[in-house]
């Protein structure tokens, strides 16, 4: 078994350090090469070439081999350099310099807005999910983490079909959790007006149940509910902010 992670053409490469629980042995190949091993944890050197790119591979050679169901698991790829202070610091100093001169952070992306699934708090991503970057996007602590950390204000996008009591609890932790004095921008799902997103047949279907009666094409309608719903949403991040609502 084995996992393929392709680098954007940027990646400068370097020392990492592979940490790890568990019994077992990790392999690299393409771009990754080790350097050095112990239980536990593995040095890698990573220098992107024009035969390989900013490509790597990490294998899974072996795990939990004398069956004592001690598997390999919680596995880290770490720039050395951030070794000791990554659990401290999660973000990479590189990335917050790189992100530090914006001030507003619209995390529209990393909640995976377009085509959004998530409707229930409870289906919501969580900090120990093994990745952020496919299905439900990025936990709200993060995201709060990462606009404390750089002292920004955040931008959410509320997935279309969000209930109430979603958008109750998501501005109930970010009340909780977000640096006194930032501001919040809140928006309804993203271009709900456009036909190639999942968002827009579902405002338009809402709005034809909500209006059935009535006459006006299909992108009146579709607006009409998307404005009703961004006001329904406004409301209750009001109520949860309560005297900090400004």
């Amino acid at each position: 078994v084995s996992a393929y992670w392709a680098m954007f053409p940027e990646f400068k490469g370097g020392r990492y350090v592979v940490l790890y629980e568990g019994e077992g042995k990790l392999s690299y190949g393409f771009s990754a090469k080790l350097v050095e091993s112990k239980p536990g944890r593995d040095v890698v050197d990573i220098y992107p070439d024009s035969n390989n790119g900013a490509a790597i591979i990490v294998g899974l050679g072996s795990t939990d081999p004398n069956k004592t169901g001690n598997y390999l698991r919680n596995i880290r790829m770490i720039p050395l350099a951030y070794e000791n202070t990554y659990t401290q610091q999660p973000f990479n100093p590189d990335f917050l310099d790189r992100t530090r001169p914006f001030q507003v952070l619209r995390f529209m992306d990393w909640m995976n807005t377009n085509n959004a699934t998530l409707a229930n708090w409870s289906q919501r991503p969580l900090p120990e999910n093994a990745r952020y970057t496919q299905g439900k996007g990025f936990p709200l602590e993060t995201m709060l983490a990462l606009s404390n950390t750089l002292d920004r204000d955040p931008w959410f996008n509320m997935p279309h079909m969000a209930t109430d009591d979603f958008m109750r609890q998501f501005a109930t932790l970010t009340k909780a959790k977000l640096k006194a004095g930032r501001k919040v921008y809140v928006e309804y799902s993203n271009e709900v007006w456009n036909g190639i997103f999942a968002q827009s047949s579902y405002a338009l279907a809402q709005g034809r149940a909500q209006w059935p009666d009535s006459m006006a094409d299909d992108h009146t309608i579709r607006m009409n509910w998307y404005g009703k719903r961004t006001g329904e949403m406004c409301q209750i991040w009001k109520e949860v902010f309560g005297n900090d609502a400004s």
